[in-house]
């Protein structure tokens, strides 16, 4: 790839704006921990004063559970006077080891309660009793400002960013070089979140199912790896670390690197076909650049760290990439995909199996009479493989059990349309102002949005049509069997305090995403609603760009994980006189049960 001379003057330019932007780059005023033991489950809320009192636009709000709580906040970029927590919105509530501390200007303090309501206090002020449904305690003034300065970190992030998308703007536009799309993504993948390669640690059924193959070999863990239904393609892409790792004779505890590595593989090369598909269905070019942007820096909450660099999650995003594979088919882009993807996904995600139900019925229904014998054989191999791989779950699920619930809480319908809706189609869109909305502002965005959808698909060719009900359907399929399969997320994802669990709506918001520019794309040809569909197109860009810290965690991840790293532990538990050692992995109270004979 040869660079120009204005290549270099342009970057020369983009590398002055930039300095100039984060050499007055405020800080975050401080970071504020709060610790304490709760009776009780239900809401809380910080508040901060900025000289003009407490109200709820200057707020965060959080989800008590019964038990110890931990929230971790960075104040914003202003001066804040004074803070006032409201622990909980119950009554009779008991709040033990209530500790809030402080950290600013290098310094940490813990804070003193000078004012409170609602509540009543004992002597050393670190348990208290909720009178009322709203108990308010209002800490000592603070009197803290944000620090003006460069930072370097985001400064590097931007500018290599940028560098590389205008150096490779040109093979990424005319997608003549799919690798070099590949390495572009790659790289974002890494800024964004490379604590996987910086940390060893092993996450969740990451080492469950690892130990697994240990132990029983890769077949038996291919069959047993979950009672419910299969996680093949989670299980393929361990034995790949596992092997990569014994191959390289570096040592069992290496292993967590060489799972980051496969992971942050897996996500470019999904993103990269997500890509590679629908560069070919749409038309602008901004909205190809900015369809990489989006699908690389979608919203997690601060759950990201359970994604990139893991493979426990990676099932999430396979219905994606089958909705992804039928496009391409349908459009004649390639036809491959849908095969590869279509039987890893039934052997990985059983939500696949409803988009390739669907699939057969449509293009039955779309046939003509002298082609339906026809069209009953096609896809036969894949169709084989449906009726055996579903009946082998259906039979797995109604004798062995089912795990697939989130919690053992049952359906809240007061909280679904924020789990149907607000969180599953309108967070990417609105990510930094998601705990201000309300149940009426989410129906009238949502409205909007269906004005703007109706509008584009009444005036679209008949080929767009399709394309836009196909990427609906895709989605509202994903949204409904996501709550009915985990009817605990309405406990979790209420009254817009919370994001969390942010995988299980990792595929939704992913679908928003295409969605929306798909839409967007289609608008541009349309005379009468162009300007609405720039005027969308600017917003989005704008919120992401101006929220940038939110999405990137280079060098500071929101789900951080302490403790002893995976080859300490290792080192701890080692014990060759035993046939098995038990190794504690992240989170506490997960572990490996590790044959002694595979620690080299």
């Amino acid at each position: 790839m040869k660079i120009q001379k204005k290549d270099f003057f342009i970057l020369g330019v983009i590398l002055s704006i930039l300095i100039v932007i984060f050499t007055n780059t405020k800080e975050s005023a401080g970071k504020l921990t709060i610790n304490y033991l709760s009776s009780e489950k239900g809401g809380g809320q910080l508040f901060y004063d900025s000289g003009n009192g407490f109200s709820e636009t200057n707020s965060y709000k959080f989800s008590v559970k019964s038990g110890r709580n931990t929230f971790q906040l960075s104040l914003p970029k202003e001066k804040i006077v004074r803070l006032r927590l409201d622990p909980i919105d119950e009554k009779d509530i008991l709040i033990e080891n209530l500790v809030v501390k402080l950290e600013s200007n290098k310094q940490i303090n813990e804070l003193i309660i000078e004012n409170y309501s609602g509540v009543k206090i004992y002597e050393n002020k670190k348990e208290i009793l909720t009178e009322n449904e709203d108990p308010i305690l209002v800490f000592k003034d603070i009197n803290i400002f944000p620090k003006k300065g460069f930072n370097y970190q985001l400064f590097f992030i931007e500018f290599f960013t940028i560098g590389i998308i205008y150096i490779m703007r040109r093979k990424i536009l005319e997608n003549k070089n799919i690798v070099s799309v590949f390495i572009l993504i790659f790289c974002l993948n890494i800024l964004r979140s490379p604590d996987a390669l910086l940390t060893s640690i092993i996450y969740t059924e990451d080492g469950v199912w690892t130990s697994k193959i240990m132990r029983n070999g890769i077949i038996d863990t291919l069959i047993n790896a979950r009672k419910d239904y299969f996680v093949v393609g989670n299980i393929l892409l361990l034995y790949i670390s596992y092997t990569l790792n014994k191959l390289s004779n570096l040592g069992l505890g290496k292993l967590p690197y060489f799972i980051s590595i496969v992971s942050y593989i897996f996500y470019t090369s999904s993103y990269t076909y997500i890509y590679f598909v629908l560069e070919k269905l749409i038309k602008n070019k901004y909205i190809k650049i900015l369809l990489i942007l989006l699908i690389c820096f979608i919203p997690f909450g601060n759950s990201l760290n359970e994604l990139l660099g893991r493979i426990s999650n990676i099932g999430y995003i396979i219905p994606v990439l089958l909705l992804v594979s039928i496009l391409s088919y349908e459009n004649n882009i390639e036809r491959l995909g849908i095969y590869f993807i279509g039987i890893l996904g039934m052997l990985t995600n059983p939500i696949s199996f409803i988009y390739l139900g669907l699939y057969f019925l449509y293009r039955l229904i779309k046939v003509n009479d002298k082609k339906y014998f026809k069209e009953i054989f096609s896809f036969i191999f894949l169709k084989i493989t449906y009726i055996l791989s579903f009946s082998l779950i259906f039979w797995r699920y109604i004798t062995i059990g089912n795990n697939a619930t989130l919690t053992s809480e049952k359906l809240l319908k007061e909280n679904i349309l924020e789990s149907l809706i607000g969180r599953s189609f309108l967070y990417p869109f609105c990510f930094p102002y998601y705990m201000n909305l309300t149940n009426i502002k989410v129906i009238i965005l949502a409205i909007l949005f269906v004005m703007f959808g109706m509008i584009i698909y009444k005036k679209s060719s008949k080929k767009d049509r399709e394309l836009i009900i196909q990427i609906f359907i895709g989605w509202i399929v994903y949204t409904l069997m996501a709550l009915i399969m985990r009817p605990g997320l309405t406990n979790w994802i209420k009254n817009y305090s919370n994001t969390f669990p942010d995988r299980y709506f990792y595929a939704q918001n992913l679908l928003a995403i295409i969605l929306v520019l798909v839409l967007i794309d289609r608008s541009l040809e349309i005379i009468k609603i162009e300007l609405f569909g720039k005027i969308l197109l600017i917003i989005i860009s704008t919120i992401y760009l101006n929220n940038i810290f939110m999405l990137i965690e280079f060098g500071a991840p929101k789900m951080k994980f302490n403790g002893k790293t995976f080859e300490e532990s290792l080192v701890e538990e080692m014990d060759l006189s035993k046939e098995n050692i038990i190794v504690p992995i992240v989170p506490k109270g997960w572990i490996m049960d590790i044959p002694t004979k595979e620690i080299y």
